[in-house]
Order: C-alpha cells, then structure tokens, then sequence
C-alpha cells in the first residue's frame, strides 16, 4: 500500500470517528433540549396532564392507524371491549348548605309566642298550634378555652387506731399524669399534636395561639412535650404498626427529601429523606408509616421491611430491590407521567407520535381501573383478565417494536414501561 492509499485509509477512519462523535453530540443536545424544555414546562406551563381517549376499544389508537387500517382490505375488525357499567340511581344531590354543616350537632331555638298572645285578638279563644318549620338556620362557633385542673386529694385516717402502733390511713390515688412533673393533659397534648402535624402550625403559632387564650406555653415548653410523648407513647404504636404492615400481602413504598435544619453531625443544606409505606386501597385495616432516614439508600427500605415477600410497589427506584424477598411491581401513574412528560419535550418540528401512542394505552388502562374500582379483588382480577390483557398484550407487541434514544424522555418510558 503506498502513501496515498495510507492517506486514504486514514482520512476515512477520521471522517468516520467524526460521524460519531457528531451523531453522539446530536443525541446529547437532544437530551439537553428536552431536559431544558421540561424544566420550563415545570416552572411556567399548565400542571394539568389530562388528555383525550384517542384509543379504539381494542386498545389501539385510531387516529395514527386509520391509514393502514383502510389500505388493507384482508384486515379483520377485531372485537370491541365491552365494559359492564353498573345501573345507578340517580340521587338528588345535596344543597351547598346541608353539605356544609353536615355530621355538626344541631341545637333548636323554638320561636313560640308570649303567653300574653296564646289568644285570639277577634274572640278570645285559645290558640291551637297548627305546626311547625325551620325559617333559619345559623353557624355559631364555639371558642376553645383553657381552665386549670386541681386534683385534690382527700386523706382519711381512723381517730380509734390514730394513737397506737398502727395507724390506718387512706387516700384516693391520683390518675397517673400523661407526663410526669408537667402541666400537660391529654386534650392539651392532642391539640398541640392536631395543629403542628395536621394543619401545619409551626410551634411559634401555636406558642401566639395559645397566648391569647391566656397563657404563656412556651416553645421550649411544647417541644418537649412532643418529644416525650413520641418517646413514651407513640413509638411503641408506630413499632407496632410496622410489626403488622409487613405482614400484608400488598405495600405501597415512596420517598422524598425534607430538609433538617438542626440535626447532630449534619449540616442544615444536606438532603434527607422521609419514606412512606402503605397498605393497598382495598386493605380492610389500612395503614400508612412514615420513616425518616438520613439517606435515600436501599439499605433504609430493607431495614424497615425486613423479609416482606409481599408485593411492593414502586416508582422504581432501584434502591427498593435490596428488598430481596418482595415482588416488585412497577407504577402505572409514574409511566404514564414519564409519556407526558415526552410529550412536553417535543420540538416544533417533531411529528412523531410515539410518546401520545404511550400515553393513550395508560389512558385505555386508567379508563378500565376506574369501571373496576368499586368492584371485589376477585372481580376485578377477572375483570382485568377479559379487559385489560388484550390492551396489554398490544401495548407489549408496541413497546418491543420501537427504537428510541435510551436517554430521552421518550427512551425513559420506553426503558420503564419493558423494566
């Protein structure tokens, strides 16, 4: 081979290694354009993820297979889904106000006339009362209050044995104190509890809240009142309640970070996480366990629920597979939003719909959970078993046909729908 064959050989390998590296380049704009345009979409656009049932019964969509459907002839119809929908009676529904003050109790103030009136103006005679309506009806609210609880105790002894070796004494013991050396009660100590973890109070509120009823309850004060009582009574319920999830058939397990600001050996910007397990909608004794941990590290899922080898649903974090015993299923929602969120992304020029084909067979399958979710877990497993499977097996045929860029939105629901 002389020089310019060499030369030739060598220019080729240069133009090919440049080919890559600009359809690598390619893929990684693209990448960056859709992690850009979703995180505006994030920011400024509609939060809204409804869309319009595009799908035929048979699970396929009709708007983007119309033209191969009618080019060919040989092609049978295949035969519709018949969803079974329950006869309702319609009920009137309830006015505004009857919603409103519903379950409130309800005190009457009877508008009867003055003796002096019992009679009539024209003759005399007695009035009758000839019956009766409700012409108004009022909201009154009732202020809390506060008032101190004195438990004296009365001591009794016997004047005839007071004098001799044994004297008898006697006293009624006091109820033994929610915490010991301390003002709290257990009205005190649930609303402290009810405005701090249920309407979200801070404790400087409810420190001001409480000052205008009438006593200075201090911060410091309503701190250690919640760190006692989860120490010497909620705790052993939690532990308890963790005992018994895990012996459920079906868990619900996600994660998210809150921020500490004041936590030994951490600064206040480190991330940490609260996971939450939960029993399946249709448990007849449902549950739900909130556990903070430092990290987002499987070991904190494993830890909790120990050899569950239940069903655990996820997202699909990876981190939930050191739970090695569990069968892990994967979420619905969480794929249908990754299709959305491949829709979002798209440029003005994209005319593919492979991301609205995605997302319309999660709508086919959200459509079909929503007639089967009144019914049994029987029923509904047979209900799937003649609705869904046709719409699934479609919707598996569609995935393994398709060829998209891993790391794309797109890639990303493709990659978690097949996982």
């Amino acid at each position: 081979m002389d020089e310019k064959d060499r030369l030739i050989a060598q220019l080729r390998q240069q133009n090919a290694a440049l080919q890559q590296m600009i359809e690598d380049l390619q893929k990684q704009v693209k990448n960056l354009t859709e992690a850009v345009l979703l995180l505006r979409k994030n920011r400024f656009g509609s939060k809204s993820e409804r869309t319009r049932n595009l799908l035929e019964e048979d699970g396929q969509l009709n708007l983007f297979n119309e033209i191969e459907v009618e080019s060919d002839p040989d092609k049978k119809e295949k035969e519709p889904i018949q969803i079974s929908r329950n006869k309702v009676k319609v009920r009137q529904p309830k006015t505004r106000r009857e919603v409103v003050t519903h379950g409130l109790p309800e005190e009457e103030v009877i508008l009867d006339i003055p003796e002096k009136e019992a009679n009539c103006v024209q003759c005399g005679t007695k009035l009758k009362p000839i019956g009766k309506k409700v012409v108004r009806k009022t909201l009154q609210y009732i202020p809390a209050s506060l008032k101190i609880i004195s438990y004296v105790q009365i001591s009794y002894e016997c004047p005839r044995c007071k004098n001799t070796d044994h004297p008898y004494i006697v006293a009624r013991k006091a109820p033994a104190p929610v915490l010991n050396h301390s003002l709290a009660s257990p009205s005190t100590i649930a609303d402290l509890v009810t405005g701090k973890y249920r309407d979200a109070l801070t404790l400087y509120r409810l420190e001001t809240i409480w000052h205008n009823m009438g006593i200075d309850l201090s911060r410091t004060t309503m701190a250690n009142w919640l760190i006692r009582c989860t120490e010497e009574y909620f705790a052993p319920l939690v532990n308890r309640i963790r005992e018994d999830l895990v012996t459920r058939d079906i868990l619900h397990a996600d994660e998210t970070h809150v921020q500490v600001l004041k936590e030994p050996g951490r600064k206040p910007q480190n991330k940490s996480y609260m996971w939450v397990y939960a029993t399946a909608k249709q448990d007849k004794k449902p549950a739900v366990v909130y556990d903070y941990q430092p990290s987002r590290s499987g070991d904190c899922a494993r830890n909790f629920l120990g050899d569950f080898s239940g069903y655990l649903q996820t997202d699909g974090y990876a981190a939930y597979h050191k739970v090695a015993n569990a069968t892990h299923c994967g979420c619905w929602a969480h794929l249908r939003r990754k299709f959305v969120e491949a829709i979002q992304v798209k440029s003005k020029g994209d005319t593919s719909t492979t991301a609205e084909t995605g997302l319309q067979y999660c709508n086919k399958i959200f459509d079909i959970e929503t007639e089967l979710a009144e019914k049994s877990a029987e029923e509904r497993y047979t209900e799937r078993l003649k609705l869904e499977k046709k719409v699934l097996e479609a919707f598996w045929t569609w995935l393994d046909s398709l060829h998209v860029l891993p790391k794309s939105k797109l890639g990303e629901a493709v990659t978690y729908a097949l996982n």
